[in-house]
């Protein structure tokens, strides 16, 4: 099934698109701080499950 996209769609999106980027966006919207977490720690079964897998 294909979607055809008429002109007015397409015009109409390009409009919103621009006038958002002329108003600017909310605060909520703005990318986000990387996270804090620097280090994953995996329980020490995963160990003993790869040992299993492996023979």
């Amino acid at each position: 099934m294909q979607i055809m996209q008429t002109r007015r769609r397409f015009l109409a999106g390009a409009a919103m698109a621009s006038a958002a980027g002329i108003v600017g966006l909310p605060k909520s919207l703005h990318a986000e701080p990387p996270l804090e977490t620097t280090t994953v720690r995996l329980p020490r079964f995963l160990d003993e499950l790869k040992r299993e897998l492996k023979t």
